[in-house]
């Protein structure tokens, strides 16, 4: 992927982290899935009283594509405002792994990204030939 495409969807995960809910991290997170037909679909994080109901920004993007018709992530970015790189929970690892297990990942902040695979960011994953 393009230098230009990686900051656009950057550009749009932050967006996406200015809606987030997060009275008790105050870490704002946003995060965008590009699908396969090239449709874009973002989110961001949402925290509970209940950790274990909060939703996590990645979560929220993939939830929108699929409730749209679009259930194949070509490339998930995750941003997070500050100057640490992001992370997700393993359960939002796996549940992102099911819709793109060769998916992009874009991990961002303020002033830096890295890229892996999502594969390899869940290892021991069983990914289907």
């Amino acid at each position: 992927m393009r230098e230009v495409e990686i900051l656009k969807l950057i550009d749009k995960a932050k967006e996406y982290s200015l809606n987030s809910f997060v009275p008790h991290t105050g870490i704002a997170v946003g995060s965008c899935v590009l699908t396969e037909d090239n449709m874009v679909f973002g989110g961001c994080s949402v925290e509970t009283f209940t950790p274990s109901a909060s939703l996590g920004a990645a979560g929220v993007a993939v939830i929108k594509a699929i409730s749209e018709g679009y259930i194949e992530v070509k490339v998930l970015c995750i941003y997070s405002d500050g100057n640490s790189l992001p992370t997700f929970s393993g359960m939002d690892r796996d549940f992102v792994f099911q819709f793109g297990p060769d998916a992009e990942v874009i991990l961002a902040c303020d002033d830096r990204y890295e890229t892996y695979k999502m594969y390899e960011l869940l290892p021991f994953s069983k990914r289907e030939e």
